[in-house]
């Protein structure tokens, strides 16, 4: 699988292109291969707080696969769904305002605005949505499972083992400083 790097981001989760339907374009293109006109318009009319929901997608196009990249993270990130009790509910008011930020901005567009941030937000379902650091991402947006082309078996999102890093030094070493 290619890695690609994109500043402040890291890689959660990837989608098959073929498990969705129903995906919005800009153009000829499908609006996850242009993510640039997608932030472009998020960055001029959603409020600096709210403009990381939309995760970062890299196609690749050898996989024919969507990596979903979101802001490095300290606690990991965990599906809405997966949540109960008391961080259920405060993740759930979070991405409730965050919608209703996303929604309001969208009334106030017009042209080719409007029609990209429309279509970014088209289809939001929780089960698409992961939560950490007090923050909510959507990730797989501006489409839909594909559920009559093939019967959909698990997971249609497919996340990243959580790799751990450590740096060992001997105690010599540490005597030494």
């Amino acid at each position: 699988m290619a890695g690609h790097t994109f500043f402040g981001k890291q890689k959660l989760c990837y989608t098959e292109v073929s498990d969705f339907t129903d995906i919005q374009g800009i153009g000829h293109d499908p609006i996850y291969k242009r993510y640039d006109s997608v932030f472009s318009v998020v960055k001029r009319s959603i409020p600096t707080d709210y403009q990381h929901f939309l995760s970062t997608p890299e196609y690749l196009e050898d996989e024919d696969q969507i990596c979903w990249h979101i802001d490095k993270w300290i606690e990991h990130p965990i599906r809405i769904t997966e949540l109960t009790g008391v961080e259920q509910n405060k993740y759930k008011a979070i991405l409730e305002d965050t919608i209703r930020i996303y929604r309001s901005s969208v009334v106030k567009l017009n042209g080719e605005d409007l029609q990209i941030l429309a279509a970014s937000i088209k289809y939001i379902d929780e089960s698409r949505v992961y939560c950490c650091d007090n923050k909510v991402y959507l990730v797989a947006w501006g489409m839909t499972p594909d559920t009559k082309q093939h019967k959909v078996v698990g997971s249609i999102i497919h996340e990243y083992e959580e790799i751990k890093r450590y740096k060992i030094t001997s105690i010599q070493e540490t005597m030494a400083h």
